[in-house]
């Protein structure tokens, strides 16, 4: 998915990642929230770097 997604889209994905786990309160979903996050914040640390 984040492959053929545009900067701007994982960008803003990223942000809504964040604001939803900035409410959760589960730990197993916040656990699943940060890896996502991570992941979207590695992919925008790739896109940079080309």
């Amino acid at each position: 998915m984040l492959r053929e997604a545009t900067h701007e889209l994982v960008r803003t994905e990223l942000a809504r990642a964040r604001r939803t786990a900035a409410m959760v309160t589960d730990p197993v979903c916040a656990g699943s929230l940060r890896r996502y996050i991570g992941e979207l914040e590695g992919e925008l640390h790739r896109r940079a770097g080309r």
